[in-house]
């Protein structure tokens, strides 16, 4: 049975203290992640901002957004980057890079 982001949507209102992406159809429960690796991740966060900040070349977001990628899958990556090129370039087309 494959399962559709409308179905994960329900199963995230249901148990909100889990995070879950959607893969392939199936939905993977992500384990909490601990103080150190979370300390590691803020801190490789704020360095990766205050690079991409000053240089204009996009925004970056955490772990708590979701994204749906083109094959329908909705994941929560670490760190995403959503790359501007050329600040004439509509946010549509920004490209996009996910740390996991």
């Amino acid at each position: 049975m494959s399962l559709t982001v409308k179905d994960l949507e329900k199963m995230q209102a249901a148990y909100p203290d889990y995070r879950m992406e959607l893969v392939n159809g199936n939905v993977v429960v992500m384990s909490p992640s601990g103080y150190e690796s979370e300390e590691v991740g803020t801190e490789f966060a704020a360095l990766l901002r205050n690079w991409v900040r000053p240089r204009k070349l996009g925004r970056v977001a955490g772990s708590s957004a979701g994204f749906r990628l083109p094959n329908t899958d909705l994941r929560a990556p670490m760190y995403h980057l959503f790359g501007q090129i050329d600040s004439n370039v509509p946010r549509k087309t920004m490209q996009n890079w996910f740390l996991t």
